[in-house]
């Protein structure tokens, strides 16, 4: 027990408790899981759906609309699988106070 323990036997145990930098059983799995998903999905819409702005920063690409009111399952599970779109896009991004597109 920690009682029993002499000087030596303690902080040879301060020493060995000291090497294990980090413990990740102590930190909640499902939180880091969570995390983990966030962060992946976020990567993942950025770079599906937007596009780098001239100055430097991240907009959504130019949005059409679809050919059909009839909208596919599998465009909501997949991102891969998208609908017919109509060819001119009902939003685009424009730079504020210029023609920039």
């Amino acid at each position: 027990s920690p009682e029993d323990q002499t000087c030596d036997e303690a902080f040879k145990a301060l020493r060995r408790d000291r090497k294990r930098v980090c413990n990740l059983w102590l930190f909640p799995r499902r939180l880091l899981l969570a995390m983990i998903l966030t962060v992946v999905f976020l990567w993942e819409y950025y770079a599906v759906h937007c596009t780098t702005s001239p100055i430097g920063g991240t907009v959504s690409q130019s949005v059409s609309l679809p050919t059909s009111e009839l909208y596919p399952v599998l465009s909501f599970l997949f991102s891969w699988y998208k609908p017919g779109e109509e060819p001119t896009p009902y939003w685009t991004f424009k730079m504020p106070g210029s023609d920039i597109n």
